[in-house]
């Protein structure tokens, strides 16, 4: 019998986003979908890990009756497959992982992302996603597939997503075993990792990251060393600073802005680029309009990433939520910006927003 193509989706996704190969396979390749927990309308499971994930997908195949597969993951599914791969590598004929890497960045990142699903749901981090997913540009040429990659995401159950939060935060690639080299399957050929399809499938499973591919055993391309003090000194601070600048945006106070500012300070919005020269140059009319207009009461922060930085400056990648009164979204909006270290002193040197 021949194995068939075992597909696993990226968080917040499900395995629809395979439709577009699938489709290309039809009739070729048997398929097997399997979802994460929570995902896809499958029921939410205690699975805090990707080892626990692997060890689901395992039980799965067993009670198919499958010996082996080939193998393809997207982000958690491709952590998933890989993990699959280096635990029981007799079961895996081939690997497919896309846009994946062996760690997944920053874990206060994770644990803010977490606290945000199980406090507000998945609503204040859908817009953020989207904009990791596709470009301005995608989302505007094809809206239905954007607005497709919308529901799937608010449609995942929220404690599911954030238990496989927990998994894609404590993931170290690194960490598993090497394949030996005279680990003999139980069917099929050695696993082998290869390039996703050169034509994107919708979604998310389209962004192959070559330069990040991965593969199981002991030729893994490795991280240069990271400075562990400096990245928690430089995020400390930061975060810091972005903390007391949308507190004092909340109040209205104008000078409390001021003072997580360095100037010239730079806005860039949907609008033109504007400079404020200095301290009290900063207009608060912007929020009175926002109230009038759509009766913002409030406004904070989603997810906040250090994506470059040095001892002097950091660019964070971050978005907020505007809310009204009643609790209601007014919108969600992606951002970077630039804070910089100057005469001792963090402060917001530069934004760059999608929103108004």
């Amino acid at each position: 019998m021949k194995a068939p193509l075992l597909l696993l989706a990226a968080l917040g996704t499900d395995t629809r986003i395979w439709d577009g190969v699938a489709a290309r396979l039809a009739g070729g390749t048997a398929l097997l979908r399997i979802e994460h927990p929570g995902h896809g309308g499958a029921p939410t499971e205690d699975a805090r890990s990707v080892a626990q994930l692997a060890a689901r997908v395992l039980r799965t195949l067993d009670d198919a009756g499958i010996a082996s597969a080939h193998v393809a993951g997207v982000s958690l599914g491709a952590a998933v497959a890989l993990a699959l791969a280096a635990d029981h590598p007799g079961r895996v004929r081939s690997l497919t992982l896309a846009h994946t890497a062996l760690r997944f960045g920053d874990p206060a990142l994770w644990d803010r992302r977490i606290e945000t699903a199980r406090r507000d749901g998945l609503a204040p981090l859908v817009e953020g996603t989207l904009a990791r997913w596709l470009t301005p540009g995608e989302a505007t040429a094809d809206p239905g597939r954007a607005d497709g990659l919308r529901a799937m995401f608010i449609a995942t159950d929220r404690e599911a997503y954030a238990r496989c939060c927990e998994a894609v935060r404590d993931f170290d690639g690194e960490a598993l075993p090497a394949r030996r080299a005279d680990a003999g399957p139980a069917a099929g050929p050695p696993a082998r990792a290869a390039a996703a399809p050169a034509r994107r499938p919708p979604g998310p499973a389209g962004r192959t990251r070559r330069r990040r591919r991965c593969a199981a055993g002991p030729h893994r391309r490795r991280r240069p060393p990271v400075d562990d003090d400096l990245n928690a000194a430089t995020h400390a601070a930061c975060m810091d600073v972005l903390d007391r600048f949308m507190a004092a945006l909340n109040a209205h106070d104008a000078a409390g802005m001021d003072a997580t500012m360095h100037f010239p300070h730079v806005r860039l919005a949907d609008g033109p680029l504007r400079v404020y020269e200095c301290a009290g140059s900063n207009p608060m009319d912007l929020f009175e309009r926002l109230r009038d207009a759509d009766g913002w009461s409030h406004s904070r922060w989603g997810e906040r990433r250090l994506v470059q930085f040095d001892a002097n400056k950091a660019h964070v990648a971050l978005d907020y939520t505007r809310y009204r009164g009643d609790g209601s979204v007014i919108g969600v909006y992606a951002s970077l910006y630039t804070l910089t270290c100057e005469g001792g002193r963090w402060g917001i040197r530069m934004r760059s927003s999608f929103g108004p």
